[in-house]
């Protein structure tokens, strides 16, 4: 199982989210890079010996586009988001992989079963302590029977007064 840090676990979270609800995913995140993270305009007109250029479509990019971008390109290197590479460069994000989908369940399912080992663990260390320290109270015993019986005898004797 791959080892996400919590930046990328949040941002799975957040696409588990809307697959669980039907919502796409590649929807989801075109929409967060391309229209909440960046946008495009159109640069400034140019004029050169009487002939003017209009200006280009170019993407202006917010503060946090450049983490959000390596964070799915992370969980695409990670198998979590199905993705390609076309010619461009530039990452097309599509659907959850299986990997994305079940991260988190079988993340709570592996610390579920560490827990119960942990658990197994203790307890037999437990019985092991209970085992010795009945072994050697009956090793005790046996070794000073006299001094035992005595204490005994005189216990029996102060009851019986």
């Amino acid at each position: 199982m791959a080892v996400l840090n919590l930046e990328e676990e949040a941002s799975l979270k957040e696409l588990v989210s809307e697959y669980e609800a039907g919502r796409s995913v590649e929807g989801f995140i075109k929409h967060r890079l391309y229209t909440e993270l960046s946008h495009e305009s159109l640069s400034s007109p140019s004029s050169s010996g009487g002939v003017t250029v209009c200006g280009a479509p170019m993407r202006e990019y917010e503060p946090g586009f450049q983490r959000q971008e390596s964070t799915y390109h992370s969980l695409a290197d990670e198998g979590m988001i199905a993705a390609d590479m076309p010619e461009s460069g530039d990452y097309e994000y599509h659907d959850l992989t299986s990997a994305g989908r079940n991260y988190f369940k079988e993340k709570e399912r592996i610390e579920r079963e560490k827990a119960e080992a942990r658990e197994e663990e203790r307890a037999y260390s437990r019985r092991q302590a209970l085992k010795a320290f009945l072994a050697g109270a009956v090793l005790t015993a046996v070794v000073n029977y006299d001094k035992v019986a005595g204490l005994i005898g005189s216990l029996l004797s102060l009851l019986g007064r």
